[in-house]
C-alpha cells in the first residue's frame, strides 16, 4: 500500500471513529458514502495533467477528464455485480466504445453461491482463453500480494467484419473480502500502442484496490425488510407476466385475444392494491439510497429491479407460451391463449390466494392502510 493510500485508510477510520467519539451530541450522524468518497479525494495526490482522481464501488483510479461515463447494476445468478464504463466516444450498451476503460465489481461470491473470489477470476477468464489462439494470447501472468491474487491478460481480438482490438485484463480476487475487481482497457490494433501509452498505463499502473468498500450502507430497516423486497419483486413479476400474455395472445386474435384481454384486465382490477403496494414497497427501499448516493444511487437501485424482475418474466412467460415472448415474434396456439385465460378466471392466479408470497407484503399494506389486501 503506497503512501497517499495509507492516508485514505486512516482518513476512513477517523470517519468510521467520529460518530463514536461524538457520542454525547445526538445530533450527529455517520457520513454518507459521497461524503466519505469527497473526504478521500482530498487526501489524493495531485493527478497528472489531463486526469482526475475517480472512486468507484472500492477502487480509486485515474479518469481521463472529459471522458463519456456509464454505470449498471446487475445480478449475476444471485452474485450482486457492478460495472462501469468511460471512453472519450459516446457509448450506450447497443453501441459499444472501441477505446475506452471498464471497471467491474463483483461482490459476495462465496457468501452467496459458495465459489471463492479466486475461483470465480479463474471461471470469467476461462471462455477468453478457450476462444483465443495461443498467437493471439499477447499475455498471461499471475501474481499474489497478499490477500489479493493479481491476474494479466492482453490478447488481440478480431471478430469477422469488426475492427482488430487488443483488449488488456487485470483481475484482483480477494477470497477474504469476497471481492472481485476486473479492469478492462481495449483500443483498436492500429492505435493501442499510442493509447496504451496515453491512458492505459496511467490507469491501470495507477489503481488501488482497497479490501473493501468504504460503506456501512443497508437497504433494509425492520419495516423495509428483505423479504418485502422479496414478495414485492414476485407480485410485480406476476402482474408482468400476465399483461405478457395479454400482449402475446393478440397476436392470436379474434375470440381467444378478446377472452385473455377481458380475464387480464378483470385480474388486474381484483389484484391492483397489492400491485400498486409492490411498487410503493420499492419506492421506499430506492428512498433510502438518496441519502447514501443520490437519486442516481435509487435510479440505479429501481433499475435493477426492473431488470431482474423482467428476467423472470420472460422465463415465466417462455414456459407457458411454448417459447413466445415479447423479444420474438412467435405466435402462441389458442389453446395455451385459453388455458391462460381459464386460470384467470378460476382465482389460481389470485394474489390474496398465494399467501406464500405476500408474508411481508401484507402486514406492510396493513401499516401503510392501504387498500386492497
Amino acid at each position: 500500500m503506497n503512501h497517499f493510500l495509507k492516508r485514505v485508510a486512516l482518513l476512513v477510520a477517523l470517519l468510521s471513529w467520529l460518530p463514536f467519539a461524538s457520542a454525547q451530541n445526538t445530533s450527529t450522524s455517520s457520513p454518507t458514502r459521497n461524503q466519505v468518497r469527497e473526504a478521500m479525494k482530498s487526501q489524493l495526490p495531485l493527478p497528472p495533467e489531463g486526469f482526475g482522481w475517480q472512486l468507484y464501488k472500492n477502487v480509486v483510479f485515474l479518469k481521463p477528464i472529459g471522458w463519456t461515463e456509464q454505470e449498471m447494476t446487475e445480478n449475476i445468478a444471485g452474485i450482486p455485480a457492478t460495472t462501469y464504463a468511460a471512453s472519450p466516444e459516446v457509448f450506450s450498451r447497443a453501441k459499444q466504445f472501441e477505446m475506452g476503460v471498464t471497471i467491474q465489481h463483483i461482490s459476495g461470491s462465496q457468501r452467496i453461491r459458495g465459489i471463492s473470489a479466486k475461483k470465480l477470476a479463474l471461471v470469467y477468464l476461462k471462455p477468453f482463453l478457450d476462444a483465443h489462439k495461443k498467437e493471439e494470447v499477447l499475455m498471461l501472468q499471475k501474481s499474489t500480494q497478499g490477500d489479493f491474487e493479481r491476474t494479466f491478460f492482453r490478447y488481440r481480438d478480431a471478430p469477422p467484419g469488426l475492427k482488430p482490438i487488443i483488449v488488456h485484463k487485470f483481475i484482483v480476487a480477494n477470497d477474504v473480502t469476497d471481492n472481485i475487481n476486473i479492469f478492462t482497457f481495449e483500443s483498436p490494433v492500429e492505435t493501442w500502442n499510442e493509447n496504451w501509452v496515453k491512458y492505459g498505463t496511467p490507469i491501470i499502473s495507477k489503481l488501488n484496490v482497497m479490501p473493501s468498500v468504504p460503506s456501512e450502507f443497508n437497504r433494509f430497516t425492520e419495516e423495509l425488510p428483505p423479504l418485502l423486497e422479496k414478495d414485492a419483486a414476485t407480485v410485480m413479476a406476476r402482474g408482468m407476466a400476465i399483461d405478457s400474455a395479454k400482449t402475446l395472445c393478440a397476436r392470436v386474435g379474434g375470440d381467444v385475444a378478446q377472452a385473455v384481454v377481458k380475464e387480464v384486465t378483470a385480474w388486474r382490477s381484483r389484484n391492483d392494491g397489492y400491485l400498486k403496494a409492490a411498487g410503493q414497497a420499492f419506492d421506499e427501499i430506492g428512498n433510502r439510497h438518496i441519502s447514501d448516493g443520490g437519486e442516481a444511487e435509487k435510479q440505479s437501485y429501481l433499475r435493477m429491479v426492473i431488470v431482474q424482475t423482467g428476467k423472470v418474466t420472460s422465463e415465466s412467460v417462455l414456459r407457458r407460451f411454448g417459447g413466445a415472448n415479447l423479444d420474438n415474434a412467435i405466435v402462441p396456439t389458442p389453446a395455451q391463449c385459453l388455458s391462460e385465460a381459464s386460470s384467470l378466471q378460476s382465482g389460481q392466479r389470485e394474489i390474496r390466494n398465494t399467501p406464500d408470497i405476500t408474508k411481508a407484503l401484507l402486514p406492510y399494506m396493513e401499516r401503510k392502510g392501504l387498500p386492497g389486501r
